[in-house]
């Protein structure tokens, strides 16, 4: 599980990069690949990391490939690191401007499908009435009122448990990375 796991989440940035290639917002949502960098202070977690690194190298040579140590002196040398790390592991990475991106693609589909394609904003979901063996449709109710729709994209792992009772101790809101950016004056797109 663990590997499959590790597998979806690698192929995110594929399929980021594709689809802001294709919709053509690629350097608008500034979607490109990074290195990656974990920095350790001390010998004993830079150790430990090093053989979680090998564990991992071991069971996804391919998924792993990418990765290197780099000990303390060299990556302060190479990366302009402070000269008292006990040394870094470093790989591919990937970063998008995620607001951008959001927008970027919303924008798209107005374009595209101004007479049934709408944003519906500062309009929560209140409810979700299920689909039923008479009606493949759901009815998400909002306090500007309802709409009826075949599918139904949850967003956020916030609020998908009380929205779905058979989630809620499957999806839990949690914190994970994440950055924020400020739209700017140019967030017309």
């Amino acid at each position: 599980m663990a590997k499959r796991l590790i597998q979806f989440r690698l192929a995110h940035y594929e399929e980021v990069y594709s689809a802001a290639v294709s919709e053509d917002i690629l350097e608008y949502c500034q979607c490109r690949k990074t290195e990656t960098f974990d920095v350790h202070t001390t010998s004993q977690g830079f150790e430990e990391a090093k053989q979680g690194l090998d564990a991992w190298k071991a069971a996804m040579p391919a998924e792993a490939s990418s990765w290197k140590v780099s000990e303390g002196n060299v990556a302060s040398s190479k990366f302009g690191l402070a000269s008292s790390i006990a040394g870094c592991i470093h790989g591919d990475g990937g970063a998008v401007h995620p607001y951008r991106f959001v927008t970027g693609l919303l924008s798209k589909l107005l374009e595209r499908h101004p007479d049934n394609f709408f944003l519906s904003c500062n309009n929560p979901c209140t409810s979700i009435d299920p689909s039923s063996p008479f009606s493949r449709l759901y009815t998400v109710h909002t306090p500007k009122g309802s709409v009826t729709t075949p599918h139904i994209i949850h967003a956020t792992n916030g609020w998908v448990s009380h929205l779905v009772t058979p989630l809620r101790k499957k999806i839990l809101p949690l914190r994970g990375t994440m950055s924020t950016q400020r739209p700017g004056h140019d967030a017309q797109r």
